[in-house]
């Protein structure tokens, strides 16, 4: 049987390890990204083509025909990364069409994210400001990386190689605060540089008395106005 949004929401653990989201937090996201969903399938093809007569409701054979199993669809995909056949298998729909909506639902729930106002600043002076208005000082700051397929190139290949992951990978420094909201997302950089240099890059604006929580992947990095707290590494014996 397919997965479904129906057959899948009355079990609230299981639910939660397939999107991330309790089905409380998946209904509030969903009434806001089903008329952004609905608007745009009226118009567009799975192929991002016009159509020339607008489309009200849902096929009788059509995969994925609620906007619910749309975004169901989606969180289940962003939040296991699983093989695109994989994925179809799950759902009942083939690798291409896979290929074809992710692209398609990954920009609407961009938009539908963007309107909530909760998507992450990306530059250092929209960070500034998003801290300063902040109710509080104390944020964490963390290495994300994610694997990709391997590029044909070979000098291409030894950039994206991540030597932590034995895998080519991109990666995106994050500053959350203590409600887990994401506050900041950085650009993105190849898996072979490390988090500091990440940092050193971008060069982060903090406000003063700003107070960091960082991992030792950032070792020895001090921003100035900033108190750092990292875990001591144990020594031998």
């Amino acid at each position: 049987m397919a997965l479904t949004y129906e057959n899948t929401k009355n079990n609230e653990k299981r639910f939660l390890s397939l999107t991330s989201l309790k089905v409380l937090e998946f209904d509030f996201l969903l009434r806001h990204f089903e008329p952004i969903s609905e608007n745009y399938f009226r118009w567009h093809t799975l192929h991002g083509q016009l159509r020339v007569i607008p489309k009200y409701g849902i096929r009788s054979n059509e995969a994925l025909g609620s906007h619910c199993d749309k975004l169901f669809f989606l969180m289940v995909y962003l939040k296991n990364a699983p093989l695109q056949e994989f994925q179809g298998s799950n759902f009942g729909i083939s690798q291409g069409k896979v290929s074809r909506i992710v692209k398609i639902l990954t920009d609407l729930l961009l938009k539908t994210l963007s309107k909530l106002k909760l998507t992450p600043c990306r530059s250092n002076e929209e960070l500034q400001n998003v801290l300063e208005t902040h109710p509080d000082n104390t944020f964490s700051m963390d290495g994300t990386e994610r694997r990709i397929a391997r590029n044909l190139d070979y000098e291409s290949q030894k950039e994206l190689f991540s030597g932590k992951k034995k895998d080519h990978t991109v990666k995106n420094n994050i500053i959350f605060d203590d409600g887990s909201e994401v506050l900041f997302l950085s650009q993105t950089y190849e898996g072979k540089i490390h988090d500091k240099a990440i940092c050193d890059e971008d060069n982060y604006f903090f406000p003063k008395n700003t107070t960091l929580r960082v991992d030792l992947g950032y070792l020895a990095y001090k921003p100035d106005n900033v108190t750092i707290i990292i875990p001591v590494k144990k020594q031998k014996k």
